[in-house]
């Protein structure tokens, strides 16, 4: 109903703004709000990027980018946690919120790009 990338934009603005509470959060109402839009966020977010790249992705070739999708995805789960925790004890308890913010508006950039993009050549 409203396609795969205008979700992707409004899913991953969702959890840059939940990491970005919780960076700053103080006491359990401001918690629970941060968790409730990252998680809002997420859920939107991850189904959403998942078709977009099943959709734009070569029908003869879409196993395969779906397996390297798949498998980035997995590797940044193993690595994720150990980078946020040297962040976290190298600089303070809100940098790994933040960076991974930042991480994400890469990807809104493209998206919205790539929306944009498409836009225009379907008007023209």
């Amino acid at each position: 109903r409203f396609g795969e990338h205008t979700l992707v934009i409004a899913g991953s603005t969702c959890v840059m703004i939940g990491c970005g509470l919780l960076a700053v959060t103080e006491g359990w109402i401001m918690l629970l709000i941060a968790f409730t839009v990252l998680s809002v966020g997420s859920s939107i977010y991850n189904p959403s990027i998942s078709s977009l790249v099943s959709k734009e992705a070569d029908p003869s070739e879409q196993g395969a980018v779906m397996g390297i999708y798949q498998g980035i995805g997995s590797l940044a789960r193993v690595i994720g946690p150990t980078v946020s925790g040297l962040i976290y004890q190298t600089y303070s308890p809100a940098a790994p919120f933040i960076a991974s913010a930042v991480l994400l508006a890469p990807v809104l950039f493209m998206v919205t790009h790539i929306l944009r993009h498409r836009r225009t050549a379907m008007s023209s």
